[in-house]
């Protein structure tokens, strides 16, 4: 590469995002926004690693920097990546001017303004991108995202299925159609793009948590259980707390209340499940039985068919239905790590059980 070889854009003075400047210097036009602009792209310059050049006039910006550095692109893209989208995008948006039809520009700043919540400068530019590269599914995945998040819903369709039917092993289209159908109340429809997308990426909590919420509105509360656990065992924070909160709700209308707001099965399910550990002789029986009933419980349990289907080894007192495994979960877990969740809410009732099961 020619090292004297020089790139040049230009930009109106009034489009530059003022945001990114100290608050001391975002009165466009005066000394200190002109020393700040400079100085912001000075500061780009020494990460490409080349000398350029800012004149900045009332009614231009124009910038000038050697070739002989790093891609001005990926610079955008390396800071979108640390999460400074903003900073990523003002970058991008600046370069847009000088590489017009760059695929990974158009891309990476799509989804930028996106996550931003720019949704029309978002959709304008990865319509673009698709003009540009029609065959682009990571870019019409992002552009049925933007426009979903927009609220046009119909639109977002439009595209995610275009996906799907050119791309049918795209987990984020498959993922991202579920998605849309679900918020359109057309759950059914959503159900096999979301069963499609667990199965290409079976670790994406996300998806799973989708999928559960898709089977609850479906009344599948057996299907939905298992992907709620899924869900909150692949997933951390707000996306997990929502999980947890389903399967709550989700257990939490299987058993009628009594005045004293306790559920009467659960209090004596769980009084049998303690007695039951108490009788199993010794710290490391009791330990299996209680792993082996919550490994039953990973492959889901259905807490409301009374049929005792389920055995344990070691176990002599014959079949267990799904709930009285599910009680042996609970009362295991509280005995060996007392208040950890189990995913049963059944808290109140265990305290009571203890009583009941151990009155003195």
């Amino acid at each position: 590469m020619n090292p004297n070889a020089m790139d040049s854009f230009s930009l109106p003075t009034g489009a530059f995002d003022v945001s990114l400047l100290p608050p001391a210097a975002r009165d466009v036009g005066s000394s200190e926004f002109n020393t700040a602009v400079s100085e912001f792209f000075t500061g780009q310059f020494r990460e490409m690693g080349v000398n350029g050049r800012v004149v900045v006039t009332p009614e231009t910006i124009q910038v000038t920097w050697a070739k002989s550095g790093s891609d001005p692109i990926e610079i955008g893209i390396d800071r979108l990546q640390r999460g400074q989208l903003k900073e990523g995008c003002q970058w991008l948006e600046l370069l847009r001017g000088r590489f017009p039809d760059s695929v990974r520009l158009l891309q990476n700043l799509g989804i930028g303004l996106s996550e931003l919540g720019h949704f029309d400068r978002a959709i304008e530019c990865l319509r673009r991108l698709l003009e540009v590269d029609p065959k682009n599914h990571h870019g019409r995945v992002a552009l049925g995202v933007a426009l979903g998040r927009k609220g046009e819903l119909p639109a977002a369709t439009r595209e995610l299925r275009k996906v799907v039917e050119e791309a049918p092993d795209d987990v984020w289209g498959q993922k991202n159609l579920g998605g849309i159908l679900f918020r359109q109340g057309l759950f059914a429809e959503a159900k096999p793009h979301l069963e499609e997308a667990v199965s290409l990426a079976p670790t994406d909590g996300h998806a799973w948590l989708i999928l559960g919420e898709t089977l609850l509105a479906l009344d599948e509360t057996k299907l939905a259980r298992v992907a709620l656990q899924k869900a909150r065992s692949l997933t951390k924070g707000m996306l997990q707390e929502k999980a947890e909160s389903l399967l709550n709700r989700l257990t939490d209308t299987l058993f009628d209340r009594g005045e004293d707001g306790l559920r009467s099965d659960v209090v004596a399910g769980l009084v049998w499940a303690i007695r039951t550990l108490d009788k199993t002789g010794d710290e490391r029986s009791m330990r299996r039985l209680i792993l082996q009933a919550a490994l039953l419980g990973q492959s889901g349990l259905t807490l409301t068919d009374p049929k005792p289907i389920h055995t344990l080894e070691g176990y002599s007192g014959g079949a267990l239905s799904g709930f009285q495994v599910a009680c042996l979960i609970h009362a295991g877990v509280q005995r060996l790590a007392p208040g950890t969740a189990t995913g049963f809410n059944w808290e109140p009732e265990y305290v009571r059980a203890v009583k009941v099961a151990n009155p003195g």
